[in-house]
């Protein structure tokens, strides 16, 4: 957790930095994910909801305050709640590895 309390003090300078600058704050989309999840060493249990649910916020230009991605996407993306979803279901969630920059 102090790991968690430090990566947060980063983050909120870099949103600082973004909201100072006008041209930053006009044109930037900020985005915080992860690359799995996982609540010890761990990260295998197909069962376990902390082991394969993961951060996925977005924030800044053009984002409105307040959207759930999934509201925004219905007919492309399903909200899997705490399931897992396989690959082979034809509504996927929204994935980490579908950020293109």
């Amino acid at each position: 957790m102090n790991e968690a309390r430090i990566l947060d003090g980063y983050l909120g300078r870099v949103i600082k930095t973004i909201n100072d600058d006008l041209v930053l704050k006009n044109s930037t989309a900020f985005i915080v994910t992860a690359d799995h999840g996982g609540q010890t060493l761990s990260h295998a249990d197909k069962k376990a909801p902390l082991d394969y649910t993961i951060p996925f916020i977005i924030w800044g230009k053009p984002v409105d305050k307040g959207v759930d991605l999934y509201t925004i996407n219905l007919d492309r993306r399903k909200d899997p709640f705490n399931k897992r979803i396989g690959y082979n279901q034809r509504l996927q969630p929204i994935r980490n590895g579908m950020l293109l920059i």
